[in-house]
């Protein structure tokens, strides 16, 4: 984000930057995790997650780290969904 403000990508990124998107990965992640944790509560489910990884083209070994899940559950809710 700090690079794009400048509309050119051919400036060296620097160690900040680069903790900088470690911790906004890492935020997400862990938002997106508590999220699903508490899929009760929010009304979002697995198969809701499936289907907005699939539109989003995500493969299935991300959404298998986000749910906890191993891969061949993950590909069982996937063909399902």
């Amino acid at each position: 984000m700090k690079h794009s403000e400048e509309k050119t990508f051919k400036s060296d990124i620097d160690r900040e930057t680069v903790i900088l998107a470690v911790n906004l990965v890492e935020f997400y992640l862990l938002n997106f995790k508590t999220l699903i944790s508490n899929h009760d509560t929010t009304g979002v489910y697995k198969n809701d997650i499936i289907n907005l990884a699939k539109k989003n083209e995500a493969p299935q070994k991300s959404v298998g780290h986000v749910l906890g899940l191993s891969k061949g559950q993950v590909s069982k809710l996937w063909n399902k969904a």
